[in-house]
């Protein structure tokens, strides 16, 4: 009984370690090729694994998609509730702007990555699979504890009293925008870098942001 058990074990800690190295190799894959350019095949061979093994974690390339995406949209709910009770002085200024940049420093690090984690047009006609109806009910959890901080700010009377969740998208916004500017200018033709320079661009778009930022606070 006790050998069965341990058998078990290992059989279920190996498919854990199988499973961790397909999100993190996907990861990388999707990262590098987008999503339709991605096939589990390409992944199977990554991973030095039979194709079969895959089946046994996700039914298909769409549902390995939404398991990454539910992955990070935790990483970055994570990220920002520890951001929010680390600082116990609420400095409104910091904390905002920590919460800012949690979302520019994955862009910056990839932006095709960042830009396929966010895309809101992802839409299925069909049957939701088992992950896809998980991240549909989790998908908003990062937008809502922003919206929450937000207000929270706005009763202690430390924030211009704006709607909460208007503050929170207009927040996105810009951080998209930053995003997406400092990539197409990280990765344009040579004329355009010889007029702006991607570097200089984001520091200023950041400073635009703090200027911003200022005239919410009280």
């Amino acid at each position: 009984m006790v050998l069965l058990k341990n058998k078990i074990t290992e059989f279920k800690q190996k498919k854990l370690k199988q499973r961790k190295t397909l999100l993190k190799v996907a990861k990388e894959l999707f990262s590098e090729l987008g999503y339709n350019d991605f096939s589990i095949r390409t992944l199977m061979r990554g991973v030095k694994m039979p194709t079969t093994n895959f089946y046994y974690f996700f039914t298909s390339k769409r549902e390995l998609y939404f398991a990454l995406r539910i992955l990070e949209y935790e990483r970055i709910t994570s990220s920002i509730q520890s951001i929010i009770k680390l600082d116990e002085r609420k400095d409104y200024f910091k904390l905002i702007k920590d919460i800012f940049m949690v979302f520019l420093v994955i862009a910056n690090k990839n932006y095709k990555y960042f830009d396929m984690i966010f895309d809101a047009s992802f839409h299925n006609p069909g049957e939701l699979g088992h992950y896809e109806k998980i991240y549909r009910e989790k998908r908003f959890d990062f937008i809502f504890i922003i919206r929450d901080f937000f207000e929270e700010g706005i009763k202690e009377n430390k924030l211009r009293a704006v709607e909460p969740i208007n503050l929170t998208f207009i927040m996105w916004t810009k951080i998209k925008g930053i995003a997406k500017d400092y990539n197409e200018l990280s990765t344009s033709e040579l004329e355009l870098k010889e007029i702006i320079n991607a570097e200089e661009y984001k520091k200023d778009a950041i400073t635009e942001f703090d200027n911003w930022l200022k005239t919410l606070i009280i």
